[in-house]
């Protein structure tokens, strides 16, 4: 049995990004960048004004104030997208529009919250303007040349936005991985069915399944399969392996888990098995070929926390995310938590925010105890053979939101174990 962070190790050796390929900008959100893009052209593309107002000459508008306006001619209107066609000249003064293009001469914008019109040819200023003022330049956000993202950067609404007004129109990103997943157990049946003595219904497969798609990637239900090698093999004699093959229960040392025996007929080299945390103590890490095979433990909690643990940053990691795990931060603890020897106990928390970053338990821990993750958003870190005191500063890890790279993350996770 071998800690986490050297389990993490064994995995993110043994793991390879997936292929490129070039496709069209509108298809492109939730992948990541397989290539630095610079840029074709200057941001923005010419002189415009941040506001509507009026486009003067600063030095028309020495000493103007509310009291001593400075009157100046109006001559036209420069609505965005229409440039005046003629120049500003001493005296005058064009009403322009939010993004409309700076006329030559011009060298300031005045806001009209600090003007009044005066019809019909006439604007009276009532501030001084310094040179530059309410002017956005061409390139003064990018420059033609520079590189505006980087090779694994995630492809979100913003992203696609810069993309946009940067004329970018296709894009080289990484594949998403194809996800399957298969749940073991003669106890399972389907949720939509009553369970009669001894029988429990599948919530792994609808839990891990949404997960997964959570994050943009496809996700394959292969259904239920008994505890008998026979039905396995049927299971996966005409299966095309995916990129990711998850299965949850029979990967224990009990005499019905048998399911990474099964798949070592089919070439299974596994690579971990067991690893010191709680839950989820007996997973199982391994290639298909170029498959990677993840065993999850059959408890619904310990499923969801190996997924969270494990098997998500390697999904992001392979689809070319550099920063696939989840942000770990520090918090005061409300509540007592109780260490579990010699293993990282996860235990399941609500963050929130009162006078600081705090964090209390869900209440019972036990694996079996989907409520609590249900009410969970963070995981709380619990060194081994160190119980934690209500009062007292606690790691945690975030369920959903704000990522950091895999260094960060073995380094946070190295500094909670002997």
């Amino acid at each position: 049995m071998i800690n986490y962070p050297d389990a993490l190790m064994i995995i993110f050796q043994n793991l390879a990004v997936l292929k490129k390929k070039l496709i069209r900008l509108q298809q492109a959100n939730g992948y990541h960048l397989a290539e630095d893009i610079r840029s074709e052209t200057d941001l923005p593309l010419f002189d415009n004004s941040a506001m509507d107002g009026y486009a003067v000459i600063s030095k028309d508008t020495i000493g103007a104030t509310m009291k001593a306006p400075v009157k100046l001619r109006l001559i036209g209107s420069v609505p965005a997208g229409r440039p005046f066609p003629g120049e500003l000249k001493t005296g005058q003064a064009l009403y322009i529009a939010t993004g409309g293009v700076i006329p030559r001469g011009a060298d300031a914008v005045v806001p009209i919250e600090k003007s009044r019109n005066n019809p019909p040819d006439a604007v009276e200023i009532f501030t001084s303007a310094a040179r530059h003022d309410h002017i956005r330049f061409k390139g003064g956000e990018v420059k033609k040349g520079n590189t505006v993202l980087t090779e694994h950067s995630y492809l979100g609404p913003a992203q696609l936005g810069l993309l946009a007004a940067l004329g970018r129109f296709r894009v080289m990103v990484y594949k998403k991985p194809g996800i399957a997943f298969l749940a073991t157990g003669d106890e399972l049946i389907e949720p939509t069915k009553k369970p009669g003595v001894g029988q429990v219904r599948n919530s792994n497969a609808i839990m891990v399944g949404k997960m997964v798609e959570k994050l943009g990637f496809k996700f394959h239900d292969l259904g239920i399969v008994s505890d008998r090698a026979e039905a396995q093999m049927r299971k996966f004699k005409d299966l095309k392996l995916p990129d990711v093959l998850l299965t949850s229960a029979g990967v224990s040392v009990g005499r019905f888990d048998i399911i990474a025996d099964t798949l070592k007929t089919l070439g299974l080299e596994v690579l971990l098995w067991k690893v010191a945390i709680k839950p989820g103590k007996p997973v199982v890490f391994g290639k298909i070929g170029k498959t990677l095979y993840f065993g999850l433990p059959g408890n619904p909690v310990s499923a969801a926390v190996v997924y969270k643990l494990f098997v998500e940053p390697a999904l992001l990691a392979i689809s070319g995310s550099s920063q696939p795990f989840p942000m770990i931060f520090e918090a005061i603890s409300e509540s007592n938590f109780k260490a579990t020897s010699g293993r990282l106990h996860f235990a399941r928390g609500i963050c929130f925010y009162k006078n600081g970053w705090r964090v209390k338990s869900t209440g019972q821990q036990g694996s079996h105890i989907l409520s609590g993750m249900a009410s969970a958003n963070c995981l709380v870190l619990i060194p081994p053979d160190e119980n934690v005191k209500s009062g007292e500063v606690v790691r945690a890890l975030m369920l959903d939101g704000i990522r950091v790279g895999f260094k960060t993350a073995i380094k946070a996770f190295s500094e909670l174990l002997p």
